[in-house]
């Protein structure tokens, strides 16, 4: 195995933190990972890792180490994505992690069209609505909808998505109540989210909450308007995940004078890793394809 490719080894697995998952990001055998390591720790004569069933931990050595590796690394794919320039497409494997309805509805479209733009790319998504370490399991990118104040990745903002109270047709004629207040809502089925236990407005500049009670809870937003077109209640969902069936009348908005609450979409990175053009050129992607979906989303805002 040649010196570079052990450097590689090294280095993911100091920021995986596990033989494992070191191999899972570099696509080779937690047995060619183990000899790599190993090789390269007889090779310059110093332990890199101390060893215990918990963790990896790095040595002093170790540490000087990884930080020219890093800086090795960066410096390579700099050079090497400098001399493509716009001869050949980017290239190699982006790990990324998203929300579950988030990543499904706005960014599998989005990122089905940077794949057909670019065939050396391989793509692994992951949905899931836990909070995970880029660093630690090899990720490249997040997508996340509430920001943390940390130093160690980069926000980038990506959208602000409306939240919207919506309800079938056959479910409002079904129960026959009045609608027109907030505190109207007592008095209906609400489909709750298990993530979002409070629905908050606005209105004339002041803001609401409410805490909605239903028969129906559940940890999946999809699931979550698959019951409102069922009729089983009223939702509080995303506008992106409901205008479809508003424009089609099969759910209609309530509350209209009340404003549902804005949250923000963010792209996340580490912030002390280098960047490569595979990475960005996503990154550059998405934004694009993003603010151009918000202009239709707006235009749809308005026509209904």
């Amino acid at each position: 195995m040649d010196r570079f490719r052990r450097m590689e080894i090294f280095v993911a697995v100091v920021e995986t933190g596990q033989i494992t998952r070191a191999s899972e990001k570099l696509h080779l055998s937690k047995s060619a990972v183990s000899h790599g390591l190993s090789d390269l720790e007889r090779y310059l004569g110093v332990q890199l890792l101390s060893r215990n069933p918990r963790a990896l931990q790095l040595t002093g050595a170790g540490q000087s180490y990884y930080d020219h590796c890093k800086r090795i690394l960066a410096d390579v794919e700099t050079v090497e994505e400098g001399l493509r320039g716009d001869e050949k497409k980017v290239s190699g494997h982006i790990r990324i992690t998203a929300p579950d309805t988030f990543g499904s509805y706005l960014l599998t479209p989005i990122f089905s069209q940077f794949m057909d733009e670019n065939p050396d790319i391989t793509l692994d998504l992951h949905l899931t609505e836990r909070s995970i370490d880029l660093v630690e399991e090899g990720f490249d990118l997040a997508f996340r909808i509430k920001p943390t104040e940390d130093r160690q990745h980069k926000w980038t903002k990506l959208s602000s998505v409306r939240m919207v109270a919506c309800a079938s047709p056959s479910y409002l004629k079904e129960a026959n109540k009045p609608l027109n207040d907030l505190k109207d809502l007592k008095y209906h089925n609400c489909l709750i989210y298990t993530r979002s236990p409070t629905w908050h407005f606005v209105k004339n500049g002041k803001a609401y909450e409410f805490t909605p009670e239903g028969r129906i809870t559940t940890n999946s937003g999809e699931n979550l308007r698959q019951f409102a077109l069922a009729g089983q209640g009223i939702i509080y969902l995303p506008y992106f995940l409901a205008y479809y069936a508003i424009s089609k009348k099969q759910l209609v908005t309530v509350l209209n004078d009340y404003e549902g609450r804005n949250l923000d979409g963010y792209i996340v990175r580490p912030a002390h890793l280098h960047c490569p053009a595979r990475v960005q050129s996503l990154i550059d992607f998405t934004i694009e394809r993003t603010d151009a979906m918000k202009g239709f989303l707006n235009s749809m805002d308005r026509a209904i």
